[in-house]
C-alpha cells in the first residue's frame, strides 16, 4: 500500500470477521477518487455494515486505452460487480484500491512486449462476482 507499513497495510478482510450474518458487510476499496466518489454515492444508502478503503495518498485517475477516465462522467459503481479495465487475450490480473494503478502501469508494459494480459478492478473485496470469477477462469492464465 501507498502508506507505508503502519495499521491501513492490515487485512482489509478482518472488517468482514466475526460479524452477525444478519447484517450484511460489505468491503469497498476504490482505484482512484472518481470511483470513489461514485462508490460513496451508491452505496450511501445500502443496508448493512459498509466499510469504504482509501490511502492518504494521492493516486492517479485511471485511463481507459483512448485517454478518456474510466471513473468520469457517466460511471456509475456497482456494489459487487468487478469491472475490466483492460481486456486481455492471455490472462488476467486481478487487482484492487491503490494498487490497480500499479497494475495497469505492468498490464500496459506486458502488452508493449507481446503479452496480452488483462486487467480486473476487483473495488467490492468481500463479494464474489461469478461472472468475472467465469471469465478469468476460462482465461489461459491468471494471477490473484
Amino acid at each position: 500500500m501507498a502508506d507505508n507499513t503502519c495499521h491501513f497495510g492490515l487485512n482489509n478482510f478482518f472488517a468482514d470477521n466475526g460479524l452477525d450474518d444478519a447484517y450484511p458487510t460489505w468491503l469497498y476499496f476504490p482505484a482512484d477518487a472518481a470511483q470513489m466518489a461514485a462508490c460513496v454515492e451508491a452505496v450511501f444508502d445500502q443496508p448493512g455494515l459498509r466499510f469504504i478503503f482509501s490511502t492518504r495518498s494521492k493516486v492517479p485517475n485511471l485511463l481507459a486505452e483512448n485517454g478518456s477516465d474510466i471513473h468520469g462522467p457517466g460511471y456509475t459503481f456497482t456494489p459487487g460487480k468487478d469491472e475490466i479495465i483492460r481486456e486481455g487475450t492471455a490472462g488476467y490480473i486481478v487487482s484492487f484500491g491503490d494498487g490497480l494503478y500499479r497494475a495497469l502501469d505492468a498490464v500496459e508494459r506486458l502488452k508493449q512486449e507481446g503479452i496480452d494480459l488483462g486487467l480486473v478492478n476487483k473495488s467490492t473485496l468481500n463479494v464474489i462476482d461469478e461472472d468475472m470469477i467465469a471469465k478469468v477462469g476460462r482465461s489461459p492464465w491468471c494471477w490473484w
